[in-house]
């Protein structure tokens, strides 16, 4: 998410010089355009900086020293904050359902985009046609079932990039994440992300923001690479949030 932050910080930059190169050459550019350029370089930093985690790392174990040290023996590494769990059927069918339902919007959303561009291909072409018709007269449907084809394309790439393949990828691993500490959530582009102690992750959709942003610490089950959120838990070990026919493994409470 670090690297995907330096690209929107890299490019809302790039604009932003495209558009002063353009307005020392006498090309006027609408305010609009320099705010959505600032604001893709703004978030893109702000993205890049919040991408860690909120924990300070753990002090590395002194090797062992004394009549049993042994030269060059490793040093212990201390346990972090993040252990994998076991895949349960439960949380497969969790994982399962949320990329079936991502999957319905992104197809609503193309097939809204579909008619869109053809129905306005439709239109033009009736408010230009002339009687009797031109044979060399401009013909917008064509044109428009491309931009169709286009969007539905970038769509659906978009979606199997972002949700498809690492939903699919969660389902084929053994195990899932549990991390344990401190949590943030940070308001981003109309979303959340989430700082954990040893990493941050944008979350999918709104499900679990409520109750997250009522706990400082707490125990959260995601997945690893798509980061759907099956659970999570207070300082206590009380169950504040369960994604729909997941049953959590318990935890120890920490207070």
């Amino acid at each position: 998410m670090k690297i995907g932050g330096w690209i929107l910080f890299v490019l809302g930059i790039l604009f932003l010089l495209l558009f002063a190169m353009a307005a020392m050459g006498g090309g006027g550019m609408p305010a609009i355009a320099w705010i959505v350029a600032g604001g893709l370089a703004l978030g893109g930093w702000r993205m890049k900086s919040a991408a860690r985690g909120i924990a300070p790392p753990a002090p590395a174990a002194a090797a062992p020293s004394g009549a049993g040290a042994t030269a060059g023996a490793p040093r212990a590494a201390p346990a972090g904050p993040t252990v994998e769990m076991p895949l349960t059927p439960e949380a497969a069918a969790v994982i399962g359902a949320a990329r079936s339902r991502s999957l319905r919007v992104t197809l609503v959303i193309v097939g809204i985009g579909l008619v869109f561009f053809i129905g306005l291909g439709v239109i033009i072409d009736s408010a230009m046609s002339s009687s009797p018709p031109s044979p060399g007269a401009f013909k917008a449907l064509p044109l428009m079932a491309i931009m169709a084809a286009f969007f539905g394309a970038m769509v659906f790439g978009i979606w199997l990039l972002q949700n498809g393949l690492p939903m699919a990828r969660d389902l084929r691993s053994p195990t899932y994440l549990r991390t344990s500490g401190p949590v943030q959530l940070l308001s981003m582009w109309g979303g959340w992300m989430v700082r954990l102690a040893d990493r941050a992750f944008l979350m999918k959709g709104r499900t679990g923001a409520r109750e997250l942003r009522g706990v400082g610490w707490a125990v959260i089950d995601y997945s690893p690479r798509a980061h759907v959120i099956l659970a999570v838990f207070d300082r206590s070990g009380r169950q504040v949030y369960a994604a729909p026919g997941y049953p959590p493994a318990p935890v120890t409470s920490t207070s």
